[in-house]
């Protein structure tokens, strides 16, 4: 068996990624063991790629309600974008945390270039099954991080050459589905869109934030996104509502106070408007369809 030499002067340098060094600090690839039954719910500060070595889960992001996954599935989740995963099997899982670092893949195949060749799809989470050359990545990853080899430039590294391998053996239109979320034709601005707009009320505040005028901002945004700004927001505010419904332990007044509704008859109002019923109804009605 191999083992790390002088494991103590790795886990002694600043630059080992370690989850229990700093709890307010996750680490950029980590290995999580979870055990069956369990519930975690999370509202991620960056974009991250799930991979499921071992186990299944259902997953429900969005507006997809308890998704089925697998060992050997692979998705991205958005930040400031709420998910569940309930464990149905004892699962092993891998996550690569983007960390507002620009994503790479071959030059001939850029995040711009993939938004202007294919259209948005229905839904922006959209898993794929991991390839060999990426399962054979992921098992080397869950080595090293079992063997405590934990450098932040060697797991920067991996996540590097993830991204250059899924440019070699998926299709265009495959890589446009899973990447979504990452792609526009502006990813400096689509970022600070993402990392920003669950901190303001308004599309006026997140302008301010941008230090662009209101009439450049919207005009930024609808060229980058493809949808006006206002239109965006609802919909992410939406997609965080219909979760806690679906998911917390709130009650529909504290749902609807903590997502600014001036009444309950506002709030029923809005649920009925996006997701066809009333929220009494959407938590008492839970199904695994999209509403």
């Amino acid at each position: 068996m191999d083992i790390i030499q002088d494991l103590y002067e790795h886990q002694s340098c600043a630059n080992y990624e370690d989850a229990n060094v700093n709890s307010n600090k996750r680490p950029i690839v980590e290995l999580l063991e979870v055990a069956k039954n369990t519930i975690t719910e999370s509202d991620p500060t960056d974009f991250k790629i799930i991979f499921i070595t071992k186990g299944s889960l259902l997953v429900s992001y969005g507006r997809n309600m308890d998704k089925s996954l697998g060992k050997g599935n692979m998705f991205l989740i958005s930040p400031n974008s709420k998910y569940t995963i309930n464990v149905i099997e004892d699962a092993k899982i891998v996550i690569f945390r983007l960390q507002n670092k620009r994503v790479e893949l071959c030059e001939r195949i850029g995040l711009e270039r993939l938004y202007r060749l294919h259209e948005a799809p229905e839904d922006d989470f959209n898993p794929l099954k991991m390839r060999s050359p990426v399962s054979y990545l992921i098992k080397g990853v869950l080595t090293s991080l079992s063997d405590g080899l934990k450098c932040k430039y060697y797991l920067e590294l991996k996540i590097k050459e993830f991204f250059y391998l899924i440019g070699a053996y998926y299709s265009k239109r495959e890589l446009a589905s899973f990447l979504f979320p990452l792609l526009s034709d502006d990813t400096s601005f689509s970022l600070f869109v993402y990392n920003n707009y669950n901190k303001v009320k308004t599309v006026q505040d997140l302008a301010s934030l941008s230090n662009y005028s209101h009439s450049g901002f919207i005009k930024r945004f609808k060229k980058t996104f493809g949808i006006p700004a206002y239109q965006w927001m609802k919909m992410q505010k939406a997609n965080r509502i219909l979760h806690d419904i679906h998911y917390s332990d709130k009650t529909l007044k504290e749902i609807c106070d903590e997502h600014d509704f001036s009444s309950l008859s506002q709030f029923n109002d809005f649920c009925k408007s996006n997701f066809g019923h009333p929220p009494s109804h959407l938590r008492k009605n839970k199904t695994n369809d999209k509403i």
